[in-house]
C-alpha cells in the first residue's frame, strides 16, 4: 500500500468443482435440492483482490 491509501480490503476465493451436482430442488422456497451435490475444492488454485479507497492517485492493475 502506499501513503495515498484510506482504508483496504482483502478476499480469497478458491476454484471450486462439483463432482456430483444435484438437480431440481425438493423445496425452492427455502432452496433445499433433491439430491445433495458432490464439491471438491482446489486449494492450490486460488484469486486474490485487494481494494482500497485512495484519496488521489492514478489507477493501477498488477
Amino acid at each position: 500500500m502506499n501513503e495515498l491509501a484510506r482504508a483496504s480490503a482483502e478476499a480469497q476465493g478458491f476454484a471450486n468443482i462439483a463432482l456430483i451436482k444435484y438437480m431440481g430442488k425438493r423445496d425452492s422456497g427455502r432452496n433445499v435440492s433433491v439430491n445433495p451435490s458432490l464439491p471438491y475444492t482446489l486449494p492450490h488454485l486460488k484469486t486474490t483482490v485487494v481494494v482500497s479507497d485512495a484519496v488521489s492517485g492514478p489507477d493501477r492493475w498488477e
